[in-house]
């Protein structure tokens, strides 16, 4: 069954990474993106990939779930993997983790709102 739905698996993974990137890298500079640099780029990228792999994680045990799984799912890693790459940069020790996966949930919907491949 996994090897037979690799490629939307794969699309998946892209979409959770690119949204959990986009949420990490804005909190991370307060949306200032003139202070963006590669150092944020990368620690953003750990975000991603993780925020990826654990939706890819929760995909696996419960293939059959629908477009607010996703959404919900992408916030909830994504708000873990922030942590667990870095500290805070504002508010208490979990806030910008919080919004960040905040963030990634709603770019998640919005995503998903806005695809162009419906039949």
């Amino acid at each position: 069954m996994w090897a037979t739905n690799i490629r939307p698996r794969l699309i998946q993974a892209a979409k959770t990474f690119s949204q959990a990137w986009t949420a990490c890298a804005l909190m991370m500079v307060h949306g200032n993106l003139s202070v963006f640099t590669w150092h944020h780029a990368t620690t953003a990228a750990s975000t991603g990939l993780y925020a990826a792999l654990g939706v890819l994680l929760a995909l696996h045990l419960r293939p059959d779930a629908g477009k607010w799984f996703i959404a919900w799912a992408t916030g909830i890693v994504t708000t873990f993997a922030d942590r667990l790459m870095h500290s805070t940069h504002f508010g208490g020790d979990m806030t910008e983790a919080i919004l960040t996966g905040f963030g990634a949930f709603m770019l998640a919907v919005i995503f998903d709102a806005t695809r162009f491949d419906r039949d």
